[in-house]
């Protein structure tokens, strides 16, 4: 079954937890980094798209997992910046190595939680149809939905079954689920701090809540590129910047986030005293998840529902 145990012999991803910069500078000079470039290394010197195989968590199996060179970028120095991250999708499920450690993540929280109700910002995604058929399959429900525009009330359901939310203010109770899987969007709102206190109020007590977003470990400090102005037009304060968006067109990238935001994460589940944050890198041989810019942010509800 998709997914389904993680607890048998396959090999699991492995976690560094990062609470500050100082450790991120700790962790890439260990030994264990410098091993990791080396692997990786290797396999760029292979020509595009590099032929390899991998362990998916979501199909359950190993899979074709070819290296393409989408998304990367020719830096001024000449060196290429390669998207690790997006890279290695596998050919059976449709997912980037991101979202296949976000399942796998995902789904070791939810080994003991009977019909998991799960949230997703997204909605029309192979992600979101594979973690929708496996919770079903446990007698769960996954709740997906997508920014429809600043037009639409919060809550709207189109005549295709999309749901319009607003991260910011979502219509959903208080702890109405067990699980939040948010991938690569609070770089895309204007107040990523709102967005994560919402995403925290939405989740059940003993639920995590997994979330990614383009990271930027050699700064201290959130570059904001564009805000939202009173009125609700965009003040660009720097050339608009735009991302892929699963509806088509693009989504105007606000935030280049970084160490601030971590703490101030972890700042705010401190003084709850119910959550825990953690923020990892990773990194995973079999399943293929290379490069050095992994991160992810784990957010664990002390209790159970």
């Amino acid at each position: 079954m998709m997914f389904s145990g993680l607890a048998d012999s396959r090999p699991a991803t492995s976690v560094w937890a990062l609470p500050d910069r100082a450790a991120w500078d700790a962790w890439r000079a260990s030994l264990t980094a410098e091993a990791h470039r080396g692997v990786e290394a290797g396999h760029l010197r292979f020509p595009f798209p590099v032929p390899l195989r991998g362990q998916c968590h979501v199909c359950d199996s190993v899979q074709d997992m070819p290296l393409s060179g989408r998304h990367a970028r020719i830096m001024g120095d000449g060196s290429i910046a390669f998207a690790w991250s997006e890279a290695a999708v596998c050919q059976g499920c449709g997912l980037n190595s991101r979202m296949r450690a976000a399942v796998e993540m995902l789904a070791a929280a939810l080994q003991d939680c009977p019909a998991p109700r799960i949230y997703l910002t997204e909605q029309t995604t192979p992600l979101f149809a594979r973690v929708a058929a496996w919770a079903a399959a446990r007698g769960g429900v996954a709740r997906g939905s997508e920014w429809l525009g600043a037009d639409v009330a919060p809550g709207t359901v189109r005549a295709d079954g999309i749901e319009h939310q607003d991260i910011h203010r979502l219509t959903h109770a208080d702890g109405a689920f067990d699980a939040v899987l948010c991938l690569d969007v609070l770089e895309h709102v204007p107040d990523p701090q709102a967005a994560m206190a919402e995403l925290v109020r939405v989740l059940a007590p003993g639920g995590r809540a997994i979330v990614t977003f383009p990271f930027f470990p050699d700064r201290d400090s959130t570059v904001t590129r564009s805000a939202l102005r009173p009125d609700g037009t965009i003040d660009h304060l720097l050339p608009a910047q735009y991302h892929g968006n699963p509806l088509g067109g693009g989504s105007l990238v606000f935030s280049e986030l970084a160490w601030d935001m971590v703490a101030a994460v972890q700042a705010r589940a401190a003084a709850r005293g119910d959550l825990q944050a953690r923020f990892v890198t990773y990194w995973s041989l079999y399943a293929r998840h290379f490069g050095p810019h992994r991160f992810a942010l784990i957010l664990d509800r002390d209790g159970r529902r």
